[in-house]
């Protein structure tokens, strides 16, 4: 130890080893009760009876020949029983060809009812690491959710299929009001699951309900055998979702953003309000982190005292906080703090670049560059596209959404995902360089942004820098 003499750090660890030892064990073994039982108690998921009439003859059963969850109708080929029915080889291509999109792969056995009756229709899209909040998004949304799910190889296909197999049949409201559009690599093809018993092992397996994330870590630890590889398609799903939504107005989000409950129905009176009624206008849903210990909020008053706390805040204030800077959280958090109907709180600053809310609008709204894939300004340079078009941006109240965990640059480089750390052994390596993988697909997203600007001059004839800063701003009530 004579090198360690003259360092007062290594001496410190020398003489006090043990306690750190200590104190280390006792932050992590915290840290897990803590998002234990956040697992335990927040989804609130498969607790709340669907408002809906069940559909006669759209039940979800068990197959009498196994344990293996079915739906009314399946095949008897134990493996047919868990595929969506789907002819593999006729699929849609997006336009830039690198896509084989299947829509309508699990459609809601309510679909057709609920446009009759909803001017708002959820789309959202994620990966099967993801998906399992879409229990919690359901029970809070209470309306028709178009959801676009990327598969990148067969392993993630049999797993999505068992886990949309195990959704449908503890969620009555995922049955009936979410319809799954299944996306994959144009080079994707599907393996010959019948010829290995490999997959069959789920058939014995009977997951309780009203654990998802539990329930998708352990199909991730059986079946997940190959390494997926590519970037993630973000503004392909999310035309894909959007597209699949027939209502007026489309509320678009990514699945881990959880609507305050029964914002469909909130959404769906301001529809028929004064206020509503503008050709080029989008409205704001502020969306809010929240600490994993705390309960969702019920009300606006409840949320703005957990802010109040530092136990709430604005969606990824230390990751990009120009993201939703626009939004204005301060105005919105100090007005209107009682309960009433829905209505515009506040417009937003229109000369505030890089904005990316999470909104509700007309389907005439521009729909997002598909050059950008990946990660950086694949929702700033769709907004962007819309103000310079002339849509108008406000932020309504007193609805909310929510996004579990307050978040940090350290959190999205080695996400707490809900999946256990041995089941990630293909995913390790990507862990380890998120940090640079994402320096690297926002470089790459930039030098197309630069290009994707330089098109908005030319075919707007505007300065982007000065887009409208001085022309009078719209008052939706007056339109």
């Amino acid at each position: 130890m004579r090198w360690c003499v003259n360092n007062c750090i290594c001496r410190f660890l020398y003489r006090h080893l043990p306690a750190v030892v200590l104190v280390s064990i006792l932050i992590i073994s915290a840290n897990q009760v803590i998002n234990f039982a956040r697992d335990k108690s927040s989804p609130v998921c498969y607790k709340i009876v669907s408002p809906f009439a069940p559909k006669p003859g759209a039940v979800a059963t068990k197959s009498s020949s196994s344990s293996a969850v079915v739906l009314a109708g399946g095949g008897e080929n134990e493996t047919d029983s868990i595929l969506p029915n789907v002819e593999w080889t006729r699929a849609r291509l997006d336009e830039r060809r690198m896509l084989r999109i299947y829509e309508w792969t699990w459609p809601g056995t309510l679909w057709s009812s609920l446009m009759t009756s909803y001017n708002v229709c959820l789309a959202t899209q994620g990966s099967i690491d993801r998906i399992p909040w879409i229990g919690e998004v359901s029970e809070k949304w209470l309306g028709p959710i178009s959801l676009a799910v990327y598969v990148r190889n067969g392993d993630e296909l049999w797993i999505l299929s068992i886990f949309m197999s195990y959704m449908r049949r503890c969620s009555a409201l995922f049955l009936q009001t979410v319809s799954v559009h299944v996306v994959v690599p144009a080079e994707f093809e599907v393996p010959d699951y019948a010829n290995q018993s490999f997959y069959y092992d789920v058939m014995s397996d009977e997951h309780p309900c009203g654990q998802p994330h539990q329930y998708m870590s352990s199909l991730v630890v059986k079946f997940l055998q190959h390494e997926p590889v590519g970037l993630y398609p973000q503004n392909h799903m999310r035309n894909i979702a959007r597209k699949n939504c027939p209502t007026p107005w489309v509320f678009m989000t990514d699945v881990d953003i959880i609507p305050r409950l029964n914002s469909s129905s909130m959404i769906n009176t301001f529809y028929n309000s004064i206020s509503s009624k503008c050709q080029k206008c989008a409205f704001v849903i502020p969306v809010f982190e929240l600490d994993k210990s705390m309960p969702y909020p019920q009300t606006k008053k409840e949320l703005a005292s957990y802010a109040s706390k530092g136990m709430a805040r604005q969606f990824h204030l230390k990751i990009y906080k120009f993201g939703h800077w626009a939004t204005n959280y301060t105005a919105w958090l100090s007005t209107n703090l009682q309960e009433e109907s829905t209505k515009i709180s506040h417009i937003v600053d229109s000369k505030v670049n890089h904005y990316e809310p999470f909104y509700v609008s007309s389907d005439d709204i521009p729909k997002h560059d598909e050059r950008f894939v990946g990660y950086g300004f694949t929702r700033s340079s769709q907004v962007l596209e819309a103000r310079v078009m002339g849509w108008k941006f406000f932020v309504l109240t007193p609805i909310f959404a929510i996004h579990w965990g307050l978040q940090t640059p350290q959190t999205i480089r080695s996400p707490s995902l809900p999946i256990p750390f041995h089941a990630m052994k293909y995913n390790i390596k990507a862990i380890n360089q998120a940090k640079s993988s994402r320096r690297s697909q926002n470089l790459r997203n930039h030098v197309i942004y630069t290009d994707f600007v330089s098109e908005l001059v030319a075919r707007y004839n505007i300065s982007v820098s000065r887009r409208k800063a001085q022309r009078k701003q719209v008052n939706p009530r007056q339109q």
